[in-house]
């Protein structure tokens, strides 16, 4: 067990919750009378992050709930090669979520976002990705997908807001002093291209769910691999779906190098 491997899954943890956590995976390791391990801390993880609500018991996680998590993993290892966890355990009212290995976000860096136009628009990709994953492998959409569509909104305004995809989409900005003479920027939505805007948004939608749906369809060998041990252990890490990815690749090379 690597500390490294901990801080980045810990990262925005209070000293109380690091407190918790540990406590928590020595007490579950002992329960199941194992050493500690990286495992049994990405288990209790999510009860620190969604405070003391219980895993509601509905007899498992559906199908469609294991298809969606696994469409998003798809296109995030189709548009970066990177490979996170999966876990469809269901804390109160969430269901699943893919988390990458190396995320690891520093609270206290500028404001600036560095990244391009393009590099916003992939990321919408991999939010549309579960919608994609229940598309392709149960041949239609299910109806939670609506926080995946929230995060894509928020990143097309983004986008709009800041001029990255032409200025006839931004806001204007009106400009006054306030009274320590510092300038002030309040956005006032342009009520005459609102109808441009609703078109673009939704050609952005329509064209990132498209190519979510191709990169799922183009790995969707690894998904159905992937698909038995997700329903069964309702969790996989980091370290058991780069063994997963590695032995399709190995087995699959022709298919992958074409």
């Amino acid at each position: 067990m690597n500390p490294e491997d901990v801080a980045k899954k810990t990262n925005g943890f209070t000293g109380a919750d690091i407190k918790s956590l540990v406590n928590a995976s020595i007490i579950e390791s002992v329960r199941k009378k194992e050493p500690l391990s990286m495992e049994i801390i990405n288990a209790v993880i999510p009860t620190i992050v969604f405070g003391e609500i219980k895993k509601a018991n509905r007899g498992g996680p559906t199908d469609a709930v294991c298809y969606h998590e696994i469409g998003h993993f798809l296109t995030q290892y189709a548009l970066s090669g990177e490979i996170g966890s999966i876990s469809v355990e269901r804390y109160g009212a969430v269901a699943g979520r893919v988390e990458l290995a190396d995320e690891l976000v520093d609270p206290l860096a500028a404001q600036k976002d560095d990244r391009s136009a393009d590099e916003v628009l992939a990321s919408i990709a991999v939010d549309l990705g579960g919608m994609a994953g229940e598309e392709v492998f149960l041949g239609k959409r299910y109806c939670g997908s609506g926080s995946d569509l929230g995060s894509a909104m928020e990143k097309i305004n983004l986008l709009f807001n800041n001029g990255a995809l032409g200025f006839e989409y931004m806001p204007w900005f009106d400009m006054s002093r306030s009274m320590r003479g510092r300038l002030v920027r309040t956005s006032i939505p342009n009520k005459n291209d609102a109808d441009l805007r609703s078109a673009k948004i939704v050609e952005i939608l329509n064209e990132s769910l498209a190519k979510a749906i191709d990169f799922v369809k183009s790995w969707r060998p690894l998904g159905e691999l992937i698909f038995p041990l997700l329903k069964e252990k309702e969790s996989l890490s980091h370290e058991e779906l780069v063994a997963i990815v590695h032995n399709y690749r190995k087995e699959h090379i022709h298919e992958v190098r074409a």
